[in-house]
């Protein structure tokens, strides 16, 4: 390929208009690398000269060469360097193969085994260089006819380059060669150089640098930095004094997050620069106002083992910056930028070392060291705190078994001897503090040994199990919660009084749940306390005298007046000190009230009671039971609004038959009629008036098509367009339209359409229709005689008044018998504010004003009294072409503005009905979730006298029974806990369907940490794993409870559908999209086939047997339920054998926010 056709290629135009706008010698050497690897050149490297070290050439940048960026080339074996050739001749050289060559690869090529490669120089095509400036070293994969093309656009790409390079390269590419006799300077660099590698530390080597460089080069200004690891700033530890202090630049400083114009470039590129003339450099950016002058300058950056670590930087020699002075400073610029690597390193080898000590010290569980006779001779200082004592009096001091007692001391001794033995399992173990209580930990050893195997010395390791005692306490304290939820509920969906609920309520808290006493209270406006309502437990006349106020005094401000008034729970865990219950404290601690909480009842959105609970323990009440408290008195709040409006109901089916009579008749009287259709199935209902107007019987059946067959020709086009337009927009309308009726009579109706739409479209039409015939024949026999009586003018409804610019009326058209103000022989000739009255006249003047200004149509409305009431007019005013006269044309819209009075009448009409049909739907779901509620019930009957007797036989008869008797027994005894487990997850997802659920912000992740910290003692009995792996900070729009319900069904799924033979792996990631987050929640357990993904979120639907994955099938019903509550949803991917990943979709807080 000639170079002309080389010139041509589509990488070449490519590359030079890429490279005419690179500013940084580093860019420009990454375009040459990656327009190398575009032609097919898997392996190539790119070398420069550096001054530095007597111009060898340096690889600068490599492809597909491990390792040999900034490696310096060398000849691999004496001979003549086919590399070293090229580069001296300025001319390109191929070698397609070493052994069989006279030229002998670099030491470069040698390691990377490269057997041949051809060689290209960077030689300008204008003569700007004395020497050719560069080299290229390309390998192809083979040489074969295409390689001599590729070649030649290669060889116009590095002219190309070559010619840029003085604009990219600050330093000539060959300074002059430097004779013996000129480095006399070299003995005192090297004295300078060995004082710099005893520094100790950054800010000393910084400062022994400068000096020595601005000595051995003789300039006046300077500075040596490192580049912080951590920021990337440069850090200039020592900086010339008469600079910073003659500095006058504002907000200087040592510290520079990116340094601009020569020195920035010096580390952008990883290349010295010499600029005597610093100003016409083209990286220059000047001097900022207040900066020293810069008249000389030159950089050198400080790389170890490629990574950049800092910089040289000196200013204002007396001559020119010469080659020596670089050998000089890059010399010191490579022992800065190691000892700068080391100096970095070892202080993060201290840091890395005080946490590990850190770690070990503030461990969460207690370690210690003893010599095989129990001597402690190491304790951490969590140990330490667990046990109260310290350091001084431990280590050395004591021996374990002074710790321990005589059963403790026997555990451990056996714990060790099974350690030696080969293994050791943990033991529970009590420990002595030093105020004599007991510590137990669980208590792990490891053994240290010596070459022959004789234990040196124990480490042991001491888990407090405090919180695990406490949180089994926790458990039994819930499940007694859990049971009076239970209980409640139970009573709601039985009971239909308000007061005997109360009084259930109150007698299950004591009874079923332990409570001390507990008590009910409604608001009592009129008498201004809360009244007892329902009561249960050790009372002794405590409430005869309560007396809570509903104000904020001393009996109001306990915490029941404050959960009354301010909507939530109040809890007074320590009766004895809480300076609320100062009035009722006596005879509280006398009845064992300790503990006491209130739960304030909601009632519609209004707060109309109090359920309030005492404990006879302190402390009684922590987070999780008010949570399920707050439950409780939500679902008795619900309870007792569903009774309300089971009272309020058939009120209101009584008042709707009332207001049907009356807009029956109402319609007949106004001879207007309704109708309804649904969009999609096209059926609705017509009004008794719409029937008799359209001659339709009530067996005809009510739909659009039925409607539509009753217009005919361009009044059936007219409406299908209106209807159509209608429905893809969301626009009413009002059309006059004539109609055969089912009779064969003709008619003129009126009829008015309103589109309702939900969820962003149409979906079903409601409206009006009205008879007109009789003002239709009017208007067309009165439209028939102005014909036959009048020209042009006659037959226009308007009114015509030509008007000079003062507002003289000058002429008049109109039908002769038009309804006018005064007759034409009054008005005719004189302004209009001497005919009309004076407020109607002042609009005619301010609309012949607004014309006069802007040439424009102005059109008003105004009204007059006149002799057949008052009538409504529009005014249309404007200027008459060619003319100074203007035209009014003048309308009578009082039948408009009486039809538009009557169709937002009828609209409201319509709404109010809209209203009641809504009301009787929530009465009719109403009703359905109490019948719910009722089967549940209803079901459990018999239930517990299944149980109750086969529990009775199990006491009672057992030995009677032979083995096969006794297996049928525990049978039916297990099916009756499986149905009860069964109605309780049919009311659960009952629940679901009522409950309203709240769009709060939820932080995800910590919402799982508490549920996973709710099956720990789960996943710890399968020695599960739960890793989670998403944005700690992540917010959805959710409700607390219903999105806690979904993550634990999903949870208990992932565990109890693991593999029998794998510990359970549960992996919980999410990916945050701009308006959801997506959690998944993968499993590596059993997995399902995906041909029945929509049948695992049917009510009832299992895919495993119930022998082998016990569950009623109802869990994933109910949480596809709450996500659909939730405006969310959920979905499954999974591989029989091999695991399941269930994905929970919710908006994000901030899109849910902005809807």
């Amino acid at each position: 390929m000639t170079p002309e056709i080389a010139a041509t290629h589509p990488l070449v135009h490519e590359f030079t208009e890429t490279l005419a706008v690179c500013g940084k010698l580093l860019d420009a050497l990454y375009l040459v690398i990656r327009t190398t690897s575009s032609l097919g050149i898997p392996r190539a490297a790119l070398c420069l000269p550096d001054p530095a070290i007597d111009d060898k050439l340096v690889v600068r940048l490599s492809l597909g060469m491990a390792g040999a960026s900034n490696k310096v080339l060398a000849p691999s074996a004496p001979g003549t360097v086919a590399a070293f050739q090229a580069y001296t001749s300025g001319h390109t050289l191929w070698v397609k193969n070493y052994a069989a060559s006279s030229y002998q690869a670099t030491d470069l090529e040698e390691y990377l085994r490269i057997s041949g490669a051809v060689h290209i120089p960077l030689s300008a095509a204008a003569d700007h260089f004395p020497l050719t400036s560069g080299l290229l070293i390309a390998v192809p994969r083979i040489f074969d006819d295409t390689t001599p093309a590729v070649i030649a656009v290669l060889e116009h790409i590095c002219r190309i380059f070559a010619e840029h390079l003085p604009r990219l390269a600050p330093i000539p590419a060959f300074p002059e060669r430097k004779t013996a006799e000129q480095l006399p300077w070299q003995t005192e660099l090297f004295t300078a150089l060995h004082a710099c590698l005893n520094t100790s530390n950054i800010e000393e080597l910084s400062h022994l640098t400068l000096d020595h460089c601005r000595t051995l080069t003789g300039s006046e200004f300077g500075f040596v930095g490192y580049r912080d690891p951590a920021t990337g700033f440069l850090v200039t530890p020592t900086m010339t004094r008469n600079i910073f202090a003659q500095c006058q630049v504002a907000g200087k400083t040592v510290v520079f997050e990116k340094p601009s114009g020569l020195g920035g470039w010096v580390l952008d590129n990883r290349f010295p620069i010499i600029a005597n003339d610093p100003f016409s450099h083209p990286a220059s950016v000047g001097t900022p106002p207040g900066h020293l002058p810069i008249r000389k300058f030159m950089g050198v950056p400080c790389v170890s083992q490629g990574q950049l670590m800092g910089m040289i930087a000196l200013a204002n020699k007396d001559s020119d910056y010469n080659h020596q002075d670089l050998s000089i400073v890059q010399a010191f610029a490579d022992i800065y930028g190691a000892a700068v690597a080391r100096f970095l390193s070892e202080r993060e080898l201290v840091e890395s070392r005080n946490r590990l000590i850190s770690l070990y010290e503030n461990a969460p569980c207690g370690y210690h060291t003893i010599t095989p006779d129990g001597r402690i001779i190491e304790m951490n200082e969590t140990a330490l705190a667990l046990l109260g004592r310290t350091r001084k009096d431990t280590i050395d001091q004591l021996n374990v078994n002074d710790l321990l007692t005589t059963k403790g001391q026997a555990l451990l001794a056996e714990q060790i001897q099974a350690l030696k033995r080969g293994a050791a399992a943990p033991i529970e173990l009590h420990f002595t503090r030093t105020d004599g209580s007991r510590l137990p930990v669980l208590h792990s050893v490891t053994q240290i040994t010596d070459q022959r195997g004789f234990t040196q010395m124990i480490r042991c390791t001491s888990v407090d199990l405090r919180q695990r005692q406490h949180a089994e306490e926790r458990i039994r304290s819930l499940n007694r919660i859990y049971a009076v939820l239970s209980g409640i509920n139970g009573a709601i969906v039985r009971l239909r009084e308000p007061a005997a609920l109360y009084q259930e309520a109150c007698r299950i808290a004591v009874e079923v749940g332990g409570f001390r006493m507990a008590w009910l209270g409604l608001a009592d406006a009129v008498n201004g306390e809360i009244r007892l309502s329902a009561q249960a437990g050790a009372v002794d006349g405590y409430l005869d005298h309560l007396h809570i106020s509903l104000n904020e005094d001393e009996q109001g401000c306990g915490p029941t007046g404050v959960a009354l008034r301010q909507g939530q729970h109040v809890v007074c865990n320590d009766i004895a000190a809480d300076p609320r219950m100062k009035p009722w404290r006596d005879a509280a601690l006398a009845l064992g009230y300790r503990a006491s909480a209130a739960f304030p009842i909601r009632v519609a959105g209004q707060v109309l009671g109090v359920f309030n609970l005492y404990a006879d323990t302190a402390e009684f009440f922590d987070t999780t039971e008010l949570n399920l408290l707050d439950e409780l008195t939500q679902d008795i709040g619900f309870a007792m609004e569903s009774m309300e409006n089971e009272r309020q109901r058939k009120q209101t089916e009584t008042a709707l038959q009332q207001q049907k009579d009356i807009l029956d008749r109402t319609s007949r009287l106004a001879q207007v009629g309704g109708w309804e259709f649904d969009v999609a199935t096209g059926s609705g209902f017509w009004t008794a008036e719409t029937m008799r107007i359209i001659g339709v019987t009530p067996d005809v059946s009510a739909t659009m098509s039925a409607g539509l067959t009753m217009f005919h020709g361009e009044m059936r086009q007219r409406l299908e367009r209106a209807l159509d337009t209608a429905i893809k927009h969301a626009q009413p309308y009002e059309l006059e339209l004539e109609i055969t009726t089912s009779a064969g009579s003709h008619k003129w109706i009126r009829t008015v359409r309103q589109p309702i739409v939900e969820n962003g479209r149409v979906v079903r039409m409601e409206g009006a229709i009205q008879d007109i015939s009789s003002r239709k024949h009017a208007q067309l026999r009165a439209r028939q005689s102005e014909i036959l009586l009048d020209s042009v003018f006659q037959v226009l409804p308007d009114l015509f008044f030509l008007i000079d610019p003062d507002s003289t009326i000058r002429d008049y058209r109109a039908s002769r018998d038009a309804d006018l103000y005064v007759s034409p022989a009054v008005f005719l000739g004189k302004r209009i504010s001497e005919v009309l009255p004076l407020e109607v006249a002042q609009q005619f003047d301010d609309s012949i004003a607004l014309v006069l200004v802007h040439g424009k149509l102005v059109t008003y409305e105004y009204s007059l009294l006149m002799s057949n009431g008052l009538r409504h007019f529009e005014s249309r005013i404007n200027r008459l072409p060619g003319t100074a006269q203007l035209i009014a044309v003048v309308r009578d819209i009082t039948e408009r503005k009486h039809a538009e009075t009557a169709l937002s009448q009828l609209n409201a009409e319509l709404e109010q009905r809209v209203t009641q049909r809504t009301t009787e739907i929530a009465a009719v779901n109403a009703e359905l979730e109490t019948f719910t509620y009722s089967v549940s019930h209803d079901l459990k009957a018999p239930l517990r006298g299944i149980d109750g007797y086969s529990r009775l036989l199990l006491e009672d008869h057992l030995q009677q029974l032979d083995e096969e008797g006794r297996l049928f027994l525990h049978n039916v005894r297990h099916g009756v806990e499986q149905m009860g487990q069964l109605i309780e997850d049919l009311l659960a997802y009952s629940r679901m369907e009522r409950r309203n659920l709240r769009g709060v912000a939820l932080n995800v992740h910590d919402l799982l940490t508490r549920i996973i910290a709710e099956r720990t003692a789960d996943i710890d009995a399968r020695h599960g794993r739960v890793v989670m792996d998403f944005d700690p900070l992540a917010l959805v729009s959710a409700d607390p409870d219903g999105l806690a319900l979904v993550l634990r069904n999903l949870l208990d799924n992932a565990l109890k559908f693991s593999r029998l033979d794998t510990p359970p792996l549960i992996t919980i990631t999410a990916e945050t999209g701009e308006q959801s987050l997506i959690l998944a929640i993968q499993d590596h357990g059993i997995g399902f086939d995906m041909q029945f993904h929509d049948r695992i979120f049917e009510i009832f639907q299992r895919l495993q047997r119930a022998e082998d994955y016990p569950g009623t099938g109802i869990g994933l019903a109910i949480v596809r339920k709450a996500m659909q509550r939730m405006g969310g949803r959920i979905w499954a991917q999974s591989v029989r054998g091999e695991g399941t990943t269930f994905f929970v979709e919710l908006p994000n807080y901030i899109t849910f926010s902005n809807q």
